[in-house]
């Protein structure tokens, strides 16, 4: 799904604000380091993620509670209030996160 699209979902599932991550990793073989951006709730924890790979990948919903991003992960932008969808969405545009 598109930012746009995120964006809606995160303000129809109750979520009040939330916080974008810059965030690198490992894949599986620990051959290649990817970067993802993630979308943190106010607890912290991820709620939607996005792999940024040449095959390009849009934003998914993560439905693994308690789920958290490692140690090194970068808050871009945080306190994002999506009682302002545009605004809201602003950011993810701003950084390219579409």
């Amino acid at each position: 799904m598109g930012y746009v699209e995120l964006v809606n979902t995160l303000i129809a599932d109750g979520h009040k604000t939330i916080s974008l991550v810059s965030n690198k990793r490992h894949t599986d073989d620990e051959r290649v380091i990817i970067e993802e951006y993630l979308v943190l709730d106010a607890c912290g924890d991820i709620v939607a993620r996005k792999i940024r790979i040449p095959e390009g990948y849009g934003w998914s919903m993560v439905d693994w509670p308690g789920y958290r991003p490692c140690d090194d992960a970068q808050v871009v932008f945080g306190g994002i209030d999506l009682n302002d969808a545009d605004t809201a969405k602003g950011y993810f545009f701003l950084m390219a996160y579409d």
